[in-house]
């Protein structure tokens, strides 16, 4: 029997449609390849693997997949599930303290993956140089994802690049963003190299285009060239400045001590208390040439639960009703007042030394109905001691930027009803604290020979924009701009606790990667002590070193150990200190143009088949 006229026409479609689905197959398969080189490539690329150079390829293929030949929806879907595979890959340290913030971050992140693929789709189908677009978008995008609603400026590209000293100079112009902007221009030029030979037409089919690589974007080609010579030579001459041999514009500045202990922290296990870490960090510090240092630094919360001031310190009934809610605290509090004030009084009066160290403190205030509370704060602290080993505290600097959703709840005052279902979100184990208000810079040396030092606080430092005004901002007390900076964090959270050991991830290192750039963009040496690592000190030109690490390994995260220096204070004033991320919102401003440029679009000429 002789097939009708309808089945032949139904087997016709279904013979073309078997291999569209093969092709179809095959295309899913190539924008996965691509979506997964750009997630292991972005990995690579930063601390502790520090494959720096694959940084200028790692948009390459998250790039063609968004300009393949397709549907806008399908690419921009592979473009933003790229972002999605990098960004949970790169931030699996979470998963451990929050499955759910790890999630939602993750989910966060790759939204500005989702814009950016938006911009180089519409800049590739009209022909717009990616030379350009893609480092002004990227660039404005990391800003903004660095300052909006609190910020979270982690993986900035700048931040592979950390370890290449002469090209991190122009940070001191430009903050980060400028290091950011030329990664991102020569990943943008290699698609153009691409998009340019084998180009998308308005009917999603390709044409190729006659001129060979080099004539395709001459104008990329000039740009990228001069703006990397540039970048060296600024550099160049930046470096030469601070190590010529005579008239350097660097001098002896205060010799600091610091001390890293390796105690983890986590919400599910057991914890050593606040006595067994204050007794190991007195330890620790005993074996520091101490009569040879101005100061010595601890961590962030490294010092027992006080209450700041001398005067609340006999008011034990308010103490105890406070203990009603966290019982651990009257408990630190009493054992710290009864013998490890002896202790560190007896070591820091001996040696005529300063301990600037982290803590949380207590302090009475009022809310905002008029009554009193206890209010708690992140708190650096600058602890003296007479020769009778009486102890002396003050100044304090109380954390401002506290880390959202874990440190600090918003909407507390203004919207209670908000604040506590957000509250909600957070382990009632994380206890909240009160954000400072005031900048405090701390005056180390002596009269004759006076330093000032700032000191951001853990999350605090990743922010160029906060660093900055800390360092030279709001005029404080102290009344004049710090010489150098000191980092106290406690990045015991990040060490994953298995069953038989812990390990240390890669968020150490990546925190430490971000003071290179605080120290450029400041023009000022850093000097960092941290709990579980790294620690150590970064000079006023990016350098690394000395560290605390291990003589025999060099490992340098989950030990304990000292380290000293006498840093080398800079005296020249960088231009970011002055302007600020004036360059990045120029990048924003740039990349408002572009979105209207791209919105509505040119009209292309004919290109030939």
């Amino acid at each position: 029997m002789k097939p009708t006229a309808a089945q032949r026409a139904g087997a016709v479609a279904k013979a073309s449609r078997a291999p569209n689905r093969a092709a179809d197959r095959r295309l899913s398969l190539l924008w996965l390849a691509l979506a997964l080189m750009t997630a292991a490539t972005w990995q690579l690329c930063f601390a502790p693997l520090d494959m720096a150079g694959l940084a200028y390829l790692t948009l390459v293929p998250w790039g063609l997949a968004v300009i393949l030949p397709s549907g806008r929806r399908t690419a921009l879907a592979w473009g933003w599930a790229t972002g999605i595979f990098t960004m949970a890959a790169g931030l699996y340290w979470l998963t451990w303290i929050t499955l759910l913030g790890y999630a939602l971050l993750t989910l966060y992140m790759s939204f500005y993956w989702l814009a950016a693929a938006w911009f180089v789709r519409r800049a590739a189908v009209q022909r717009r140089p990616l030379w350009l677009v893609l480092p002004i978008i990227w660039t404005a995008l990391e800003f903004i994802r660095g300052t909006f609603a609190s910020g979270f400026p982690w993986f900035s590209l700048a931040h592979s690049q950390y370890r290449w000293t002469v090209l991190v100079q122009i940070a001191d112009v430009t903050g980060p963003y400028g290091v950011t902007f030329f990664v991102a221009m020569v990943n943008g030029l290699i698609l153009d190299l691409v998009v340019r030979r084998k180009s998308l037409t308005r009917d999603g089919r390709w044409w190729t285009a006659p001129a060979g690589i080099f004539r395709a974007v001459p104008a990329g080609w000039a740009a990228t060239v001069l703006v990397a010579a540039a970048l060296v030579g600024y550099g160049t001459f930046r470096l030469w400045q601070a190590d010529r041999p005579t008239d350097s514009v660097t001098h002896p500045g205060p010799r600091i001590g610091v001390v890293q202990g390796a105690f983890p922290i986590s919400l599910f296990h057991l914890q050593d208390s606040e006595e067994t870490i204050f007794r190991e960090y007195l330890r620790l510090t005993g074996h520091l040439p101490l009569k040879d240092l101005d100061l010595v630094v601890w961590p962030e919360s490294m010092l027992p639960s006080i209450l700041l001031d001398e005067e609340y310190n006999g008011e034990l009934p308010a103490i105890l009703k406070y203990a009603d809610e966290d019982s651990n605290f009257a408990k630190t509090f009493v054992t710290w007042r009864d013998q490890g004030r002896q202790e560190l009084g007896q070591l820091l009066g001996s040696a005529h030394i300063k301990l600037l160290t982290g803590a949380q403190t207590v302090r009475p205030g009022i809310d905002t109905m008029g009554h009193p509370v206890w209010d708690r704060f992140n708190s650096a602290i600058l602890v003296t001691a007479d020769p009778n080993g009486k102890l002396a505290f003050g100044p304090t600097y109380d954390k401002m930027h506290c880390v959202p959703a874990s440190e600090y709840v918003p909407f507390r005052e203004g919207w209670p009803a908000l604040h506590d279902l957000l509250r909600k979100l957070v382990p009632d184990s994380m206890p909240q604290l009160t954000p400072g208000k005031m900048v405090r810079r701390f005056q180390l040396g002596s009269p004759q020979e006076p330093w000032t030092a700032a000191t951001p606080i853990c999350y605090e430092g990743v922010f160029p924009n906060v660093c900055r005004e800390l360092m030279f901002g709001r005029p404080d007390i102290a009344g004049r701009a710090a010489d150098v900076m000191i980092n106290m964090s406690n990045d015991g959270w990040f060490i994953a606790q298995l069953p038989n050991q812990q390990w240390a991830s890669t968020e150490l290192d990546q925190h430490l990667a971000g003071y290179v750039f605080r120290a450029v963009e400041s023009r000022r040496p850093v000097v960092r002590a941290v709990n579980t690592g790294i620690s150590g000190f970064v000079d006023s030109s990016g350098r690394i070193g000395p560290l605390v690490q291990h003589e025999q390994t060099g490992q340098t995260k989950m030990i304990t150990g000292t380290a000293s220096a006498q840093v080398l204070v800079d005296t020249r004033r960088s231009l970011y200190s002055l302007i600020g991320d004036f360059p990045a919102w120029l990048c924003v401003t740039a990349g408002a143009v572009t979105l209207l440029m791209l919105w509505r679009p040119r009209r292309a000429k004919p290109q030939k088949e």
